[in-house]
């Protein structure tokens, strides 16, 4: 196995040393995988695009296995592991937590500072743990991203590409995106692009309601970014 790593970034100072957290975690995870960070060069930040690119990248670098993170996402290892074997055994894509804390600024800090360990956010009230959420880490083979095309470069901004990925892996697929027993924590940030977030809704309402046949289509046109 060959493990791609991509990271979806574009520099913001109020992201880097959460960014920097989250390699370095990576890199002590998996020290024989290869991370790509990756960004389109288009004028806004497109994250369908970056992950895209990345998982391109790794793909042709003969990575078979992709793990797609979050720059401000932290995991466990053993529930990537299983989301690996699992991606593998069920032919879909994998998230790899049922848990996620979306931690406060200062418990953030205080994690970047290594002042409160990974392990320690589980009972650490400054945060807050959710579950059935989708997004922010996925593990798939590099065959299943091919097949669903990867995510929709027509959402820009913030909001709803990882719903519709989702839509299109249950009607591609279907079956409804798998997931493994783990814990993840996200770090706290403010900046979010949400300007075409009621024209991200509506793509997003087209992807709903589709047989295979109609969502293939759809999906067609995923890595154009609109053009």
């Amino acid at each position: 196995m060959k493990l791609g790593i991509v990271i979806p970034w574009r520099r913001q100072d109020s992201r880097a040393a959460a960014f920097t957290k989250t390699i370095e975690r990576l890199s002590e995870q998996f020290p024989d995988a290869t991370i790509y960070c990756s960004d389109k060069p288009v004028e806004r930040f497109n994250l369908s695009g970056a992950r895209n690119k990345g998982c391109l990248e790794a793909i042709e670098d003969g990575c078979d296995t992709l793990l797609v993170v979050d720059a401000d996402m932290l995991l466990e290892k053993d529930a990537i592991e299983r989301a690996i074997e699992k991606s593998k055994l069920m032919v879909s894509v994998c998230l790899p937590y049922t848990l996620i804390n979306r931690l406060n600024e200062e418990l953030s800090t205080s994690v970047i500072n290594n002042e409160v360990s990974f392990d320690e956010t589980r009972t650490d009230s400054r945060g807050v743990i959710q579950q059935n959420q989708v997004g922010g880490a996925y593990v798939m083979q590099s065959s299943t991203f091919l097949r669903l095309n990867g995510w929709d470069e027509r959402f820009v901004g913030w909001g709803f590409e990882d719903d519709a990925f989702g839509a299109a892996h249950s009607a591609i697929l279907g079956k409804t995106l798998d997931k493994v027993q783990g814990y993840a924590v996200t770090f706290y940030h403010l900046d979010r692009d949400q300007a075409n977030l009621e024209d991200n809704r509506q793509r997003y309402y087209s992807y709903l309601n589709k047989t295979r046949k109609q969502m293939v289509e759809i999906t067609e046109g995923n890595m154009n970014n609109g053009k």
